[in-house]
C-alpha cells in the first residue's frame, strides 16, 4: 500500500486513500450522475397518478351532489346542469390547491360565457375558508363539506387534494384528475367541451 501523500495544505491526497485510480473517476461519476438521474426520474414519476381512477369512469352520470355554501345556503350539483363544470375537491392548508385557484378564478372570468362553471368543494373549516375565498376574490361557488367520504363516491378512494372532475353538458363524468388541474390539462381535457 501506498503511503499517503500531503498537499501543500497538509491535506491527504483523497484519490491515493482510495482504491479507485485517478483515471477511472471520470467513468465513476458518470455511473453515479446516471444513477441519481435513474432515481430522480423515478421519485419524480411515483407523483405522477392516472387521470381516471378505476371506480369512476368516463361517460357515467355524475352522482348529484348537496351541500351548503360559506353563506349557509343549500345547493344541488343539478342547478349548474347544462354547464361544463369543473368540480374541484381542495383545501387551505393544501399548497397544490391555493396554487391552482388563481388560475380558476381567471377561466371562470374568460369562459363563464362559453358554458364553464367552476365549483369548489372545500373540505375545510368555514372560517379559513371564508377568509381564503375573501382574501384571493373567488368568483365561483365554493361549497364546504368535512366528509372525506366524499372523496370515495367520486373515485378518488387515495383522498388525494387537488382532485378535480370535469363534467360535460350532458351530466356524464367526462375526465377525473388527481393533483394540479394546469393549464395544460385546461386546454385538453376542459376547453373542447366548452361552445365555441
Amino acid at each position: 500500500m501506498d503511503i499517503p501523500t500531503f498537499s501543500r495544505r497538509g491535506v491527504p491526497d483523497i484519490r491515493k486513500l482510495t482504491l479507485i485510480k485517478p483515471e477511472m473517476t471520470t467513468a465513476v461519476n458518470f455511473k453515479f450522475r446516471r444513477l441519481w438521474t435513474l432515481i430522480l426520474l423515478l421519485i419524480l414519476f411515483s407523483f405522477a397518478v392516472p387521470a381516471y381512477p378505476d371506480n369512476l369512469s368516463k361517460k357515467q352520470p355524475a352522482p348529484d351532489l348537496m351541500l351548503k355554501d360559506i353563506q349557509g345556503v343549500s345547493h344541488r350539483l343539478s342547478e349548474w346542469a347544462g354547464k361544463v363544470i369543473l368540480l374541484n375537491f381542495w383545501a387551505t392548508w393544501c399548497p397544490p390547491c391555493r396554487y391552482e385557484i388563481p388560475a380558476f378564478i381567471e377561466y371562470q372570468n374568460q369562459y363563464a360565457d362559453k358554458g364553464l362553471q367552476i365549483i369548489g368543494v372545500a373540505l375545510d373549516d368555514k372560517n379559513k375558508v371564508e377568509n381564503f375565498v375573501r382574501t384571493l376574490g373567488i368568483n365561483y361557488p365554493v361549497l364546504l363539506t368535512d366528509d372525506n367520504q366524499l372523496l370515495n363516491q367520486w373515485g378518488n378512494e387515495d383522498q388525494l387534494l387537488p382532485y378535480t372532475i370535469i363534467i360535460n353538458q350532458s351530466g356524464e363524468i367526462h375526465t377525473t384528475h388527481r393533483g394540479i388541474f394546469d393549464d395544460l390539462a385546461f386546454e385538453y381535457q376542459l376547453r373542447p367541451l366548452l361552445s365555441r
